[in-house]
């Protein structure tokens, strides 16, 4: 296994996105946070905060993984607060890192390390 997927749903049922850790490293125990509200009526209203909180807890307490780490577009609130809500640090700046919509786009990385662990 090295990937671990969940869909995101509303307390009403409605599937909105999904959040995952994916490229687990068993050896390293670390793992890429990634995640995904789809429409923009379901932005900024928790719904993705809590579900990475949820996701840290299962990485830590039942995967037993010693890091998480996530990136986001630079221009990204939204993802950016989600990670920093959840107490993710920022390591750093992937420059011109992802290329979309005809440019390239710079990449904030963040992490966060087990305290169990540490």
């Amino acid at each position: 296994m090295h990937d671990v997927v969940f869909a995101l749903v509303t307390k009403n049922n409605v599937h909105i996105g999904w959040v995952g850790i994916y490229e687990i490293n068993w050896i390293s125990r670390k793992g890429e946070i990634r995640f995904f509200v789809g429409e923009k009526k379901f932005w900024g209203r928790g719904y993705a905060t809590e579900a990475v909180s949820l996701l840290v807890d299962y990485a830590f307490n039942k995967l037993n993984l010693h890091r998480v780490y996530g990136g986001t577009n630079k221009e990204n609130k939204g993802s950016i607060k989600v990670f920093k809500n959840n107490g993710f640090h920022e390591e750093g700046t992937l420059k011109e890192e992802h290329f979309r919509n005809g440019r390239y786009y710079d990449v904030l990385r963040f992490g966060l390390i087990n305290k169990k662990h540490s």
